[in-house]
C-alpha cells in the first residue's frame, strides 16, 4: 500500500526529499545577496559613524582621475616656475651691476702655489694685501663671481696652473680655471651661487714644484 508520498510502506521515496533540499537551496541562494547587502550596509554605517568617508568604486575612480589631472597641472606649473627662474638668472648675469675685488689699484691678491708638482696646495682664504677678504664682500648679500683676472705669474714659461675657488666648511666648489705664463687672461665664468656669510677659499696646482705666486682679481655681482 502506498502513502501520501507515493511510496510503499517500509520504503523511502527519494524524489520528494530531493525536491525539498533543492527548494531549500534556492531559498538560501536568494537570501545570500540580501544578507551580504545588509552586512555591507551595516559595515558602511559603522565606518561612517566612526568618522570615515566611504566611497563607491565610481566615486573613487572619479577622485583618482581628478587627482591625476591635478598632479599634471602642478607639474606643469612647477616647470613654468623653473623656466622663469632660469630666465631670470640668465638676465641677472647679463644686466647686474658688477664690482671688483680688490677694489683699488693699490690692492692685490697673491695666490701661493707651494704644493708638490701636480698636487693641490692646502685651502687658504682669499685675502688681499690689506687683509681684506673676498668673503667680506658677500657678508650680507649672496652673489656670484662673473670673471677672474690673471695678472702676473712668477713661474717658468709654459707652467700650467689650475686654480679652484670654493666656499664654506665643506669647500663647495664655485669654479675652476686653467692657465699658464704665456696665457694671462680674463676667465669669464658662471659661478654657482655664493650664499651670504660664507668664507671663500682657493687652492692651486702647478706643473712645477717650486713655490710660485699668481696675481689675481675678481669681478662679482649680487643677486
Amino acid at each position: 500500500m502506498k502513502d501520501l508520498w507515493g511510496a510503499q510502506k517500509g520504503k523511502v521515496n527519494r524524489l520528494p526529499i530531493f525536491i525539498i533540499v533543492f527548494l531549500a537551496a534556492l531559498l538560501i541562494a536568494a537570501f545570500i545577496p540580501l544578507i551580504n547587502t545588509a552586512t555591507v550596509a551595516s559595515s558602511i554605517n559603522m565606518l561612517e559613524e566612526r568618522g570615515y568617508v566611504v566611497l563607491s568604486s565610481a566615486e573613487f575612480a572619479l577622485i583618482a582621475k581628478e587627482a591625476t589631472a591635478s598632479a599634471a597641472v602642478i607639474k606643469a606649473e612647477l616647470a613654468v616656475v623653473a623656466a622663469q627662474e632660469a630666465a631670470a638668472k640668465v638676465d641677472l648675469f647679463s644686466t647686474a651691476e658688477t664690482f671688483l675685488f680688490p677694489a683699488d689699484t693699490d690692492y692685490w691678491v697673491l695666490l701661493t702655489a707651494d704644493g708638490a708638482a701636480g698636487s693641490f696646495s692646502n685651502w687658504v682664504e682669499i685675502v688681499d694685501n690689506n687683509a681684506v677678504t673676498l668673503s667680506s664682500v658677500f657678508a650680507i648679500d649672496a652673489g656670484y663671481i662673473s670673471d677672474i683676472y690673471v695678472y702676473q705669474i712668477t713661474a717658468p714659461a709654459n707652467t700650467t696652473h689650475i686654480v679652484e675657488i670654493a666656499y664654506g666648511a665643506s669647500k663647495a666648489s664655485i669654479t675652476r680655471i686653467m692657465f699658464n705664463g704665456d696665457n694671462l687672461n680674463i676667465a669669464q665664468i658662471k659661478s654657482r651661487r655664493i650664499p651670504a656669510g660664507e668664507t671663500i677659499y682657493y687652492r692651486i696646482m702647478t706643473s712645477s714644484a717650486p713655490t710660485e705666486f699668481v696675481s689675481i682679481g675678481f669681478r662679482y655681482f649680487y643677486e
